[in-house]
Parts: C-alpha cells; structure tokens; sequence
C-alpha cells in the first residue's frame, strides 16, 4: 500500500523538465526577480557574472546581459546570460531549448492574452517591464494572461477549474477546506468526481 501511495505522489509532482538538462550557464528558477524591482534583476546579473551590465545602452555591451524568462515548455522559469534582442510587439521572450540555446531569447506570440501583451517593440532583457510576459502556471503550461489558462488566483473560491491544454479536457469540482491552497488532495478530487458522475446517471 505504501508503494502504491509513494508512486500515486511521483506521478503528481513528477514534471518533464525535472530531468532535462539545462545546457552550461543556463539554471533554473522558482520565478525572475521581481519585475517593479530593477535592483534585483542588477543584483542577479552579478550573482551569475554576466559580462555586460542590464542597463548599458552601449550598442557593444548587449551580448552578454542577464535574461530571465520561462522556457518554451512554459513549465519553468531560467535565467543566463545571453544576447540582448528586440522583441516585436504581439510577442514575449521565452528561452528556447532547441532553437539558440544560452545564446539569445526567442519568442511566444501572446495574442490571446486577456492583456499585458506588449503593444511595442522592446529589448528582451527589458522582459521586467512586462510582467505578464514572466508569470506562467507551471501545472497547466501556459501564461497565466493567456484566455484558456485557468489557474487558482482566477477561480472562485468554492470551484477550482482544471483544464488540460491538449485535448481541452476540463474537470471541475469543488474543493473542501483551506481553498487557497495550492495543493489539490487527490481524495477530494476523486471523490468529488465520483459524486460528479454519479449525478449524471
């Protein structure tokens, strides 16, 4: 029985990216430093020695500024030092595993972002300046702005909505006790889709 419950929790916390390897001078992050704080995006910058300093406008000091931003499986946060681009309006910087690795960020067409998608074009070590740009739901693989990403913050407090991106599978059931958790138990859920089914019969 305890097997069964120590693989039940392996199988809820385990995430792809848990094993990927991050190439040399690219590291994970719970989340980039606060977006309304410049020192601490500066003080990250120095804590992993990127060569040129965020806030140079020196056309010649761009290549190696600090970047933090999700990935392209927009179900982690990274950061490195890499090429400072411009970013077109429409559009977020995320790294790329596949396409410029610890180079340069690439991009995520935010178009169907609820709002905060930037209308202009900027420089994607200036991603801080918009926020949206930097929150995802690591659960559901999506920007937390985006209009089909549901997550806890925007569900009511006697519902919790759970809506897999791929084949738009959507669970809905209703949570006892401490409902700003962001743990789900998994026997509430159970039961709670149990009881679903039954009253659909």
């Amino acid at each position: 029985m305890v097997l069964i419950a120590v693989f039940f929790l392996f199988v809820l916390c385990w995430r792809p990216s848990d094993g990927a390897v991050l190439p040399q001078w690219v590291y994970r992050k719970n989340f980039c430093p606060d977006p309304y704080n410049i020192s601490m995006w500066i003080t990250a910058s120095k804590r992993i020695n990127c060569f040129h300093k965020l806030t140079s406008v020196n056309s010649n000091e761009q290549a190696m500024v600090y970047h933090c931003m999700p990935s392209s499986f927009l179900n982690e946060t990274v950061e490195f030092c890499g090429r400072n681009v411009p970013v077109a309006p429409g559009n977020c910087p995320i790294y790329n595993y596949k396409v410029a690795q610890n180079t340069r960020p690439t991009y995520y067409t935010c178009n169907n972002f609820t709002s905060g998608c930037p209308s202009a074009v900027f420089e994607s070590k200036e991603v801080y300046k918009h926020p949206e740009c930097l929150e995802i739901d690591s659960n559901m693989k999506c920007f937390k702005a985006e209009k089909n990403c549901v997550h806890e913050s925007t569900v009511s407090t006697s519902t919790k909505e759970r809506t897999t991106t791929e084949n738009q599978t959507i669970i809905t059931t209703s949570i006892k006790g401490d409902t700003n958790s962001s743990l789900w138990d998994p026997s509430d859920i159970i039961e709670n889709l149990n009881r679903t089914h039954a009253q659909e019969r």
